[in-house]
């Protein structure tokens, strides 16, 4: 809450003794920041140690592109328990990067991303999950609210890989312009080969998704052997026929 600008750069901690530090807490929002985004792995490279990452950009002027560079990996940042980033609330614009969820660590804790409320467009990366090294990782947060996402959200959006040890889920999509129909066995896969997710939350309300609703999104939960917590928003779309 300052009126703080210019650009964000990716050299900001050079002269600071990441070899020692274990925690990386950036606090920059609320300020007009303009530029593009930094390169997070320029920033945290050499941070060994570093078991948190959290840097707040939300509402500033940022625009351009999400960098495939900004994302953490692992040969910087073996310890990582918590990646905490926001962005939300600026004006980047651009696809999202098929490596938003590469490089995870291996011991990673929490995973979160906010890039809700900007200028993002462009359909979800295939194979985006899939491809997501996350055999070790309990909690995944992804906020992309109030974009210009298109196409739709179901055909890869929840293939996890089978290895995954994932406890909680939150895929937040709502008023963007995802459109199709809610595929019949759409919850099947949430079983993930077998593996339950505990709990699961999808948000795509004020989209544009048609069709009915298929007799496997209670089927599925129905047969759940785990207690399996499953929330899908589906508000203000353009959903028509009989509830199953």
């Amino acid at each position: 809450h300052n009126q703080l600008s210019g650009t964000i750069s990716s050299n900001m901690l050079d002269n600071v003794g990441l070899a020692v530090i274990k925690d990386i807490q950036l606090s920059m929002n609320d300020n007009q920041f303009d530029g593009g985004m930094p390169a997070l792995m320029t920033i945290a490279e050499g941070c060994t140690y570093c078991s948190q990452i959290a840097i707040d950009m939300s509402n500033n002027l940022l625009t351009g592109p999400i960098s495939s560079s900004f994302f953490p990996s692992s040969t910087y940042t073996p310890n990582l328990l918590l990646f905490n980033i926001s962005a939300a609330y600026n004006g980047l614009s651009g696809s999202l990067p098929a490596q938003l969820l590469e490089g995870l660590a291996s011991n990673s804790g929490v995973y979160y991303l906010d890039f809700s409320n900007n200028s993002i467009s462009g359909s979800i990366p295939e194979d985006w999950m899939k491809n997501a090294s996350i055999p070790t990782l309990p909690y995944l947060a992804i906020y992309l609210d109030n974009n210009q996402l298109t196409g739709s959200p179901f055909s890869d959006l929840l293939h996890f890989p089978s290895t995954n040890n994932l406890s909680s889920v939150t895929l937040s999509l709502s008023n963007n312009l995802f459109n199709g129909m809610i595929p019949p066995n759409f919850c099947s896969q949430c079983i993930f080969k077998g593996k339950e997710i505990p709990s699961l939350a999808m948000r795509l309300a004020n989209n544009q998704i048609a069709g009915q609703i298929p007799p496997s999104l209670l089927n599925s939960a129905a047969g759940s052997t785990t207690g399996w917590k499953f929330a899908l928003d589906l508000t203000s779309n353009g959903l028509n026929g009989d509830f199953p």
